[in-house]
Order: C-alpha cells, then sequence, then structure tokens
C-alpha cells in the first residue's frame, strides 16, 4: 500500500483508491477545502501584519501632526507674549 494514497478514518489506514466513486468525490472535497483553509489562513497573516504596518503609520503620523501643531502653538504663544 502506497503511503501516498493512505488516509485514516476513524483509526483505521485506507486506501484512497479503494474508496468508492462518492467516498472519493468526498475526499477531494475534504482535500480542497483544506487547502483552501490554509490558503485563507495565509492570506489572513499577511492581512494582519499589513493591517499592523498601516495601523502604527497611522498612529505615528498621528503623534507627529500633533507634536509639531503645539510647537507651532507654543512658539505663537511665546511670540505674542513678547
Amino acid at each position: 500500500m502506497s503511503e501516498k494514497n493512505v488516509i485514516m478514518i476513524d483509526n483505521e489506514k485506507v486506501n484512497v483508491n479503494d474508496l468508492n466513486q462518492d467516498q472519493q468525490y468526498y475526499y477531494q472535497q475534504c482535500v480542497d477545502l483544506k487547502n483552501k483553509q490554509m490558503k485563507l489562513k495565509f492570506d489572513l497573516d499577511q492581512i494582519n501584519a499589513s493591517y499592523s504596518v498601516f495601523e502604527n503609520a497611522l498612529t505615528k503620523s498621528y503623534e507627529d501632526t500633533n507634536k509639531k501643531n503645539k510647537e507651532e502653538q507654543n512658539t505663537e504663544t511665546k511670540i505674542l507674549e513678547k
């Protein structure tokens, strides 16, 4: 029995070629869905990483703008006090 075509069903090794047509169809559906699941997880990992980068960029930009605005206000206040 080739290990390549062997799957586990109810703790029993089963050769995919020994499955009937319906069972092979169900098996192929499971394989396809598992591949899609892994692809979605892969994509989600990329999305989460990218989201974190953009969220950090937004926070830094906002903080830099606030700092610049406060510095400008302090400069204007000093000029008015003179």
